[in-house]
């Protein structure tokens, strides 16, 4: 008896300080692409604010923007049907939304990449791909082991 899964696809979260994308990944194509950037936070030290006023609403701003892409990321998952999900990005960041993932989210998450501002998205998906398949593999062997 073999196994043969579906659907070779899942979801990829790339997190930086200036942006959110999230890829959906089918056969090593980013086939389904969503990217939020964070909008600027205006110069106000100095004249308005304190810098320790800055820093707490940068950091609430920060979180807040988070929160809103968590979600969405959540809606795709669910409207996809995806059931595999990997972070790439500053480990920061994919800390922070690895803690403020939804239960039903991280029971999908398999793996998180630490990943530069400035790569590229096919340089993303091509790092992503390979903890995909140890994922799936994995999962797997553990369908076939209850089964037996």
């Amino acid at each position: 008896m073999a196994l043969k899964d579906t659907y070779h696809r899942y979801v990829v979260l790339l997190a930086n300080q200036a942006s959110v994308r999230i890829l959906e990944v089918n056969l090593g194509a980013a086939t389904t692409k969503a990217w939020t950037e964070q909008p600027a936070l205006r110069e106000r030290v100095g004249r308005e604010w304190t810098k320790a006023h800055y820093e707490s609403h940068r950091c609430e701003r920060t979180s807040r923007f988070l929160k809103e892409q968590i979600s969405l990321l959540e809606r795709l998952i669910v409207a996809g049907g995806h059931t595999h999900l990997i972070l790439a990005g500053e480990p920061r960041l994919t800390g922070e939304i690895r803690r403020a993932l939804p239960k039903s989210v991280a029971a999908k998450l398999i793996d998180t990449i630490p990943a530069a501002s400035r790569v590229t998205q096919d340089d993303v998906v091509a790092a992503t791909l390979s903890a995909f398949i140890e994922g799936e593999e994995q999962e797997s062997q553990e369908i076939a082991a209850r089964f037996l």
